[in-house]
């Protein structure tokens, strides 16, 4: 394995991370409060609300925002989403979408 290929396994592992850390927070958030934010409050509410102990919604690995939709697909309540390296929806091997709902 290449060291490129190897860089970009560490950075799709640190993009599920994130978002199964965003998971979390938003069912929490959820439970408390009766709904999930809406789409336009976007992730910075986690934050704001003390859900993610963080100071800013942290960007995916390219320096892209993270993509929170609400509801998300089929039938799902959200969905959050990298768009990979081109920061672009669609795209293959780095330039790959890394949504939560495909995560096992």
């Amino acid at each position: 394995m290449g060291l490129g290929r190897a860089t970009h396994k560490g950075k799709v592992a640190r993009v599920q991370a994130d978002l199964k850390a965003f998971e979390g927070a938003l069912l929490a958030y959820e439970s408390e409060n009766g709904s999930l934010p809406p789409s336009d409050q976007g992730l910075k509410v986690l934050i704001e609300g003390g859900y993610l102990n963080k100071r800013d919604v942290p960007k995916d690995p390219w320096k892209h925002e993270y993509v929170y939709v609400v509801p998300g697909p089929s039938n799902l309540p959200f969905d959050i989403v990298s768009y990979g390296a081109d920061g672009q929806e669609g795209g293959e091997e780095k330039n790959q979408d890394i949504k939560l709902s495909e995560i096992e």
